[in-house]
């Protein structure tokens, strides 16, 4: 078991929620963030974690106090956007990941965690060992049901929304093309494969959940990520996120198709 990370002498309990898209994984970021001990956060890693075009505007025009201005009203940066203060070029992970532990601690909390997607972990490069070093935790998220994982993902892309709160869906539909959708389905076990060895080879300590025990019985999915982290079990707030892909046959226009395609594959079970 390894020991939690101190900042100033104080000691913290730091963890990663490590998973792929369309896993769940912004809901469940937004439940732990509801708890009393916890500061979580989303995707502070991602490649667009640099200034949007209208926040660039607010950049030219007010400098580095619109950073800093974000930092107080929004608690915590994007990694890119943070370092593009002057005082904080030339911390890099450690200074970044120790600045938040600060924060998390002058929130009164004692645990910090943030979401990490498998391609952000490369595409920063020697941050999974820079979290190994500080001994965070890792909890891998898994989606079980890869079809429903495969359509959420291919029908985000066409609707051109991924997570929305009291999402009110279209009455749309949408063509599910079957050559994309095998490929990604075959790809899909190497994903999780490659982030589980991702973990291993690092040696990060890690607790494996699954996106269907959340749907299933939050408490119990809940009281063994408590346990994980060493905080106390109690009720979160239910996250407004929606569903995105309420029913598959309410959404994808070529379902026949699709149906035919999935039983050939031999995942039938996951249609139920």
């Amino acid at each position: 078991m390894s020991e939690p990370a101190c900042s100033k002498g104080r000691m913290m309990t730091n963890f990663f929620l490590f998973t792929l898209g369309r896993t769940g994984s912004t809901a469940v970021i937004d439940e732990l963030a509801s708890h009393s001990s916890i500061s979580c956060h989303g995707e502070i890693f991602r490649r667009n974690g640099a200034l949007t075009p209208k926040a660039q505007v607010q950049y030219e025009q007010e400098g580095d106090d619109y950073l800093r201005y974000r930092l107080t009203n929004d608690l915590v940066l994007p990694y890119k956007m943070f370092l593009q203060l002057p005082e904080a070029k030339s911390l890099g992970y450690s200074g970044y990941l120790d600045s938040l532990n600060e924060r998390t601690l002058a929130e009164g909390k004692k645990i910090f965690g943030f979401k990490l997607l498998l391609n952000q972990s490369t595409e920063n490069p020697g941050l999974i060992e820079e979290l190994g070093d500080k001994k965070f935790k890792a909890l891998h998220l898994i989606r079980k049901n890869v079809v429903r994982k495969t359509v959420s993902g291919m029908v985000a892309e066409q609707r051109k929304a991924y997570n929305r709160r009291n999402y009110e869906h279209p009455d749309e539909k949408y063509v599910i093309d079957m050559a994309s959708f095998k490929l990604r389905i075959k790809r899909n076990d190497g994903f999780v494969d490659k982030t589980r060895k991702t973990l291993q080879s690092s040696n990060i300590e890690a607790l494996e959940v699954y996106y269907e025990d959340f749907l299933l019985n939050r408490e119990l999915f809940y009281d063994k990520i408590f346990d994980f982290l060493g905080a106390k079990s109690m009720p979160l707030k239910p996250s407004d996120y929606s569903i995105m892909v309420p029913s598959l046959d309410r959404v994808i226009k070529n379902y026949d198709e699709f149906r035919s395609g999935v039983d050939k594959l031999g995942l039938t079970h996951f249609l139920d």
